[in-house]
């Protein structure tokens, strides 16, 4: 007993120092043992006449998952350390891809919520434009001009992060018929608001060529969108600006390639009648 004792420690220095070989002894021993349990089970059962082949299976598992933990044990230091090495490495690589993490993301979100088709056309952020291409990494937009409705021939790649963290605008409505609104700035001589009647007209007879077709559209905006829209007619709101002149704002529901168009013609006879009064009451221009 007192021999046992005194080898212990020499035992364990030796498992910890040969932890290979200590492995491959505790295996075999493990196979062996698991081995002549199973034999000697098998030949009770036979002479029995019993079916072991459950608590043999049981068995098996038990021995196995035993030495599993032995070596986990044997080996728990080696182990800690490589799971440490892991986590390191895998922190620094989520860290230095966290940028094409995020654009993966995003694409996954686009296919999930479909916040967008190609062909349809976005705001992102400050960016306005058309759908043209998506992939895991970015958004393709081909540019368009807000104030004109306009291509403006450039391409935008916006990563797809962007999505996530930016306010998707669907302005594919717009592609056809869009809310325009213009300001006509004036001194404040003339009284504007006795040409407001003559405004609301010129703006009604240049829009009435599409009149018809923009209240079908507007009814197909409303039916998709499930809101109401109530300037299918001309509107016409006056104010004064810092510099103390008069602005007035016209909001008008338009096809899109006549926006510019149609506030041209609009600005055009309400300045010639604008100067007309104004010469009629003998000011000079200034």
């Amino acid at each position: 007993m007192l021999k046992l004792e005194y080898h212990i420690p020499e035992l364990i220095n030796f498992i910890h120092q040969y932890k290979i070989i200590s492995s491959a002894i505790l295996v075999l021993v493990g196979l062996f043992i698991k081995k002549m349990i199973v034999k000697r089970v098998r030949k009770v059962s036979q002479f029995k006449g019993e079916d072991k082949r459950h608590q043999i299976s049981t068995l098996k598992n038990i021995i196995n998952i035993s030495l599993l933990l032995l070596l986990f044990l044997l080996w728990s230091t080696e182990l800690q350390q490589f799971a440490l090495s892991i986590t390191a490495f895998v922190v620094a690589f989520v860290f230095a891809t966290r940028e094409f993490i995020q654009c993966l993301l995003g694409f996954i979100y686009v296919l999930s919520a479909r916040p967008f088709r190609i062909g349809d056309w976005v705001q992102v952020g400050d960016v306005v434009g058309e759908v043209v291409g998506v992939d895991w990494i970015k958004t393709t937009l081909l540019e368009v001009d807000a104030s004109t409705y306009e291509y403006t021939g450039r391409h935008i790649y916006i990563p797809n992060n962007k999505l996530i963290i930016n306010t998707v605008v669907n302005l594919n409505f717009m592609r056809r018929y869009a809310v325009h609104t213009f300001t006509i700035i004036t001194d404040p001589d003339v009284n504007v608001y006795e040409l407001k009647p003559r405004l609301e007209k010129l703006a009604h007879d240049h829009c009435q060529h599409f009149s018809d077709v923009a209240e079908r559209y507007k009814s197909v905006i409303e039916k998709r969108l499930d809101i109401g829209l109530n300037v299918i007619e001309p509107s016409i709101r006056i104010t004064t600006n810092e510099y103390a002149k008069c602005q007035t704002e016209i909001t008008i529901f338009c096809p899109a390639e006549e926006a510019i168009k149609i506030e041209q013609q609009i600005s055009s006879d309400f300045m010639e009648y604008w100067h007309k009064i104004r010469e009629r009451k003998g000011l000079k221009a200034s």
